[in-house]
């Protein structure tokens, strides 16, 4: 598009870290005998699935034993994962091809990127240019709070777009102040 958009409000908005709970986990009393009826169950459940599903698979001429789990992969008669091949069925075809799928960080990736400036709470002196894909997940909290510093995020465009804005913001302020932020590690 060769046009940024400055984000606004950008100070408005919270960047707070995701609090994380800690699960409490119940201790957990049972008898011999009903954990061992439990596990009974289980192994004729499975065996019971197992049946199943070599009877289905017989019916698409795999092998005698192979067999066929929810999930769609073949077992030898021992459990083994079997390979379609082995089985003796096409292959399924992928929905889409790896050249199609674009990293995060690749230039091309079409997404959304955010151009943004952590600058110091007391003094306002800027810490750090950066792009990002999230802004809302960048940074914890705890990450702001150590470096006494607060996120801004001032422009939106594609990966390449704010690349490049981030490499100008650094040379920029390289060319005026005759080092680099405190926490950008290079010119990229």
């Amino acid at each position: 598009t060769g046009a940024l958009n400055k984000v606004t409000g950008a100070s408005d908005q919270s960047w707070g870290e995701i609090a994380v709970g800690t699960l409490g986990c119940a201790a957990v009393g049972a008898a011999t005998g009903a954990i061992t009826g439990a596990i009974a169950g289980a192994i004729a459940n499975r065996q019971q699935a197992k049946a199943q599903a070599a009877a289905a698979a017989a019916e698409t001429g795999a092998p005698d034993g192979f067999y066929q789990d929810s999930n769609g992969r073949w077992h030898r008669p021992n459990g083994q994962f079997a390979s379609n091949a082995e089985v003796g069925v096409a292959a399924p075809q992928s929905s889409s091809s790896s050249t199609s799928k674009i990293h995060g960080n690749s230039l091309d990736n079409p997404n959304t990127n955010y151009g943004y400036v952590l600058v110091d709470n007391d003094t306002g002196e800027v810490l750090k240019f950066g792009e990002t894909l999230y802004p809302d997940r960048r940074y914890s909290q705890t990450y702001l709070d150590n470096n006494n510093a607060s996120m801004e995020v001032l422009v939106s465009g594609s990966k390449r777009e704010i690349h490049d804005w981030q490499h100008n913001q650094i040379q920029d302020f390289f060319d005026s102040v005759g080092s680099l932020p405190l926490l950008n590690k290079s010119f990229w």
